[in-house]
């Protein structure tokens, strides 16, 4: 195939046709369009990369915060200190990353930042407003979701804490939910600390028989937890 000859006899036609100018604008729109699209997907790419390295980053001190609440650190800081300098660590890849997909990652564990400060209420505040932000394909969303609940559940306020009892009970009924076990767990820990142990066994007794398997590496680890403790209710 003679790729000259075709390119040669195409530029003929091109100039010969009334609609020349058309053709060659419209070919230099699509030109225009494509190599935008190239460079707007380079920077997409780019910024979420500078995301991801900023998040990464927050996570491993994350981790060594609650290695430090957990007693299980070698370096014995202040642990106020290490979450008022996360919080800010958070707080600025918010302002850094306001336009990529992982700003509303950055706003839910700022928000667990400002909990481990003791500022409950703002705490609550931030995290209602990135838990919106998460998309509702994320199966990571009813966890953060599950999160929040507890979070509102820890409020002064009372009508705030319905509001958490309220969704908590909403994730643990719901049927899509792939985290539900984790809800109605959370949920039947609620009642335990009333001393409700009716409603207790009604809860863990559904996460029990919904989420165990015959083989127990495929059991819920929420369930096998609800389990034990309603074996030592009944013993």
């Amino acid at each position: 195939m003679n790729i000259k000859k075709i390119y040669n006899d195409w530029s003929v036609k091109l100039l010969n046709n009334k609609y020349s100018k058309e053709i060659v604008a419209g070919v230099g729109f699509v030109v225009v369009v494509g190599g935008g699209a190239y460079l707007y997907r380079m920077y997409v790419n780019n910024r979420e990369d500078a995301a991801i390295r900023a998040f990464s980053d927050c996570l491993d001190e994350t981790a060594k915060a609650l290695n430090l609440d957990y007693g299980m650190a070698e370096n014995k800081k202040d642990q106020k200190d290490v979450w008022d300098d996360l919080e800010m660590a958070y707080s600025a890849g918010v302002d850094q990353h306001s336009s990529s997909k992982l700003a509303g990652y950055f706003k839910i564990y700022q928000a667990g930042a400002l909990s481990k400060e003791g500022k409950q209420e703002e705490a609550i505040a931030l995290m209602k407003q990135a838990v919106k932000e998460i998309p509702s394909a994320s199966l990571l969303k009813p966890l953060y979701q599950n999160k929040y609940a507890l979070m509102m559940m820890d409020s002064k306020d009372e009508s705030v804490q319905k509001e958490g009892l309220s969704l908590l009970e909403s994730l643990a009924n719901d049927s899509t939910n792939q985290n539900a076990d984790l809800s109605l767990y959370f949920l039947g820990l609620y009642y335990w600390s009333k001393n409700d142990l009716s409603a207790v066994k009604n809860v863990w007794g559904k996460l029990v028989k919904d989420f165990s398997s015959e083989d127990k590496n495929k059991d819920s680890a929420w369930a096998q937890l609800a389990k034990e403790r309603l074996d030592s209710i009944q013993a």
